[in-house]
């Protein structure tokens, strides 16, 4: 992320986690998996996560390269 702007998100109790629609738990984040989400601002200014959602990176193809869109990994 060399040039880009780095932000930290905040995983609080409240924070409603979901991996390929169901339910789930933080620790179900992988390498590799694309994630998306909302998040707000709390009053101390912190960004805090309020949805997150966990989708798997596709299948590698047989020529190496990934199937799917242009949405960016999980580092």
């Amino acid at each position: 992320m060399e040039g880009k702007k780095q932000r930290a998100f905040y995983v609080t109790s409240e924070t409603k986690i979901q991996r390929e629609k169901q339910p789930s738990k933080l620790e179900a984040l992988a390498i590799g998996d694309y994630v998306g989400g909302y998040a707000r601002e709390a009053p101390d200014g912190k960004l805090e996560l309020v949805t997150l959602n966990i989708t798997p990176a596709p299948p590698k193809t047989n020529n190496g390269s990934k199937a799917g869109g242009s949405a960016k990994p999980a580092k």
